[in-house]
């Protein structure tokens, strides 16, 4: 939605990379992003613009749903550490019980995330339905006004690996 993540970004993070070059890689990814006014480079990102308003949505509610799903599951394992902990006191059994509440602290932060994407996913959702289609709007006209203008459209596409130098201390700062 906001050109920031793709396939090549996971990719990057999942291979094990150092801080510092997950950040240099954000720091790049962000600079190198179109904006609202910027003519499409290629057909990749005019058709990646076109099915945006369904796809970026659709991904949002499947991810809020499954998280919602998490927390439920979490919740009923939560439930049933915490009967544990209370047979476990019941008999005695003083180290099953601080393993099983342990553990329900454990599923209890489960649940918090789960939830907290949830509402992350269903607000992404929901803005990116104005956020695509102002994007189609504002981006085809400004392709048809540079192709009438004899403009030549030269912005480095965000799939393309673009290099700027960035300071740690900036790298830092902006991690923080």
């Amino acid at each position: 939605m906001f050109y920031l993540i793709g396939e090549k970004e996971i990719n990057f993070i999942l291979e094990g990379e150092t801080i510092e070059d997950i950040a240099h890689r954000a720091i790049n990814t962000y600079r190198a992003r179109p904006g609202f006014f910027t003519p499409y480079k290629n057909r990749y990102e005019f058709l990646g613009e076109l099915i945006a308003p369904g796809i970026y949505p659709l991904s949002g509610v499947v991810t809020a749903g499954f998280s919602v799903y998490a927390s439920v599951l979490s919740t009923v394992i939560c439930v049933g550490g915490l009967l544990v902990a209370a047979g476990s006191a019941l008999f005695d059994a003083p180290t099953l019980r601080d393993d099983a509440l342990e553990f329900t602290g454990f599923m209890v932060q489960f649940v918090g995330v789960a939830l907290f994407t949830a509402a992350v996913s269903a607000l992404l959702a929901i803005l990116s339905v104005p956020h695509s289609l102002i994007s189609v709007v504002t981006r085809s006209t400004a392709s048809i006004e540079a192709l009438f203008s004899g403009k030549v459209v030269d912005a480095p596409g965000i799939h393309d690996e673009v290099k700027a130098e960035v300071s740690i201390e900036e790298c830092a700062f902006r991690c923080i």
